[in-house]
């Protein structure tokens, strides 16, 4: 699923993770005193994503089933900021690191993007989280207008997330965007449920990948 924002003017929206929690109170007689025992049981819901038809669905405990619960949802952050990352041939300054420095400016000339190189046809820009996660959620803040007036935002198309364990194997797909994109788009992308990797790769089939931030969210594994 894509969710896209424009920036400015938007506010970014929180990366929510829930999780259904359910208790079961079981009561057991020991002669004359009784025990109480409270038995948790969840059900992850994929993603962060909460299917209403799914609300109810039973959990399980040791002493049987759970039919009442609730959520509880926590705020992700991003992992990515400050992260190893590289990318195929580099434009000028336009280094991999720029789009993980926590700059959310989309000027190119006058803020931080990273930017490939010309004559190459099919760009790559990778992160390394440094440990392996659940990736939920990848965002990708796209280039604005520049100080010029020049747009090239509509080249963010056609977009492949994919992960991996290892560099040698970053074959997991997580989400497509298809765009095209415009000025400062923030482009949420889902990944499928129990999406792992250490690494995240955004890769195009076309000319110029620029991205003036990446966001990168995640649940322990």
């Amino acid at each position: 699923m894509v969710i896209v924002f424009l920036m400015p003017g938007i506010k970014e929206q929180p990366i929510v993770y829930c999780t259904r929690k359910k208790l079961k109170f079981n009561y057991q007689l020991t002669g004359t005193t009784t025990i109480l025992e409270v038995r948790q049981c969840s059900s992850e819901l994929g993603n962060g994503v909460l299917d209403v038809n799914k609300v109810f669905i039973p959990g399980t405990s040791l002493n049987g089933s759970c039919n009442e619960g609730h959520f509880v949802c926590s705020v992700l952050t991003d992992i990515a900021v400050g992260k190893p990352s590289i990318q195929s041939p580099t434009f000028n300054i336009d280094q991999a690191s720029n789009a993980v420095d926590g700059d959310r400016g989309t000027d190119i000339i006058t803020n931080t993007c990273s930017h490939t190189d010309t004559g190459d046809d099919s760009p790559w820009w990778r992160v390394d989280l440094t440990d392996i996660y659940y990736i939920t959620t990848v965002r990708i803040l796209n280039r604005g207008m520049d100080m010029f007036g020049i747009d090239e935002s509509a080249r963010l198309r056609d977009v492949t997330i994919s992960t991996g364990i290892t560099t040698l194997n970053i074959s997991s797909f997580c989400g497509f965007y298809a765009g095209p994109g415009v000025l400062s788009q923030l482009v949420t992308i889902n990944c499928l449920p129990y999406t792992m990797g250490r690494y995240v790769q955004i890769s195009l089939v076309t000319p110029y990948l620029t991205l003036c931030e990446v966001d990168v969210f995640v649940v322990e594994v």
